[in-house]
């Protein structure tokens, strides 16, 4: 117990969040090594520190409407993503996982089913499939998007996948115009 108090007062520079990040790696691998009989039971107990609430930053209509417009500037891809984020609400790997064949344009809707996670793909965040109403506006933008190139609604004019970090740098270049 006494190293683990150590080890938290040479973190106190890092945040709640890293710090219980630490800890639960350090747990596990202490639990893992009482079941494979390297320790005969857990040393200590690792209790994690306390991460202060803090509210939740969001932005007014008209912060988006300049997003927006700014990344329609940029071009359709941006403005494709800044919507798909905003009015779609879905998660960075979402967006450049999601598939021309999830997207029913007739009804307006998106089936959130795959996630890229450095370059693979996975379940969405939460595990399960959900279905995402499109707006009028982001409709549009679709069907002004559809393409043959790839089964994936975003990608590269070669027809090769965009990437989560190629995504998010469009809309933060977007931002700070």
């Amino acid at each position: 117990n006494e190293h683990v108090q150590r080890l938290k007062l040479r973190l106190h520079d890092k945040s709640s969040k890293t710090i219980n990040n630490v800890l639960s790696v350090l747990n596990v691998l202490l639990k893992q090594a009482v079941e494979w009989g390297v320790l005969d039971k857990m040393p200590c107990s690792i209790r994690l520190v306390r991460v202060p609430r803090t509210d939740a930053a969001f932005h007014d209509f008209d912060d988006y409407e300049r997003l927006l417009k700014a990344a329609q500037t940029i071009d359709p891809r941006s403005y494709l993503i800044a919507l798909l984020g905003g009015e779609a609400g879905l998660r960075a790997g979402e967006i450049v996982a999601l598939e021309w064949a999830d997207v029913d344009l007739e009804r307006r809707q998106i089936r959130v089913r795959h996630s890229d996670w450095c370059g693979e793909l996975t379940a969405p965040k939460n595990g399960r499939i959900r279905f995402v109403g499109m707006t009028e506006r982001l409709a549009a933008a679709m069907r002004q998007q559809r393409h043959l190139r790839s089964r994936r609604v975003l990608c590269k004019d070669d027809g090769t996948p965009i990437t989560r970090q190629g995504a998010w740098s469009r809309v933060r270049y977007a931002a700070k115009r």
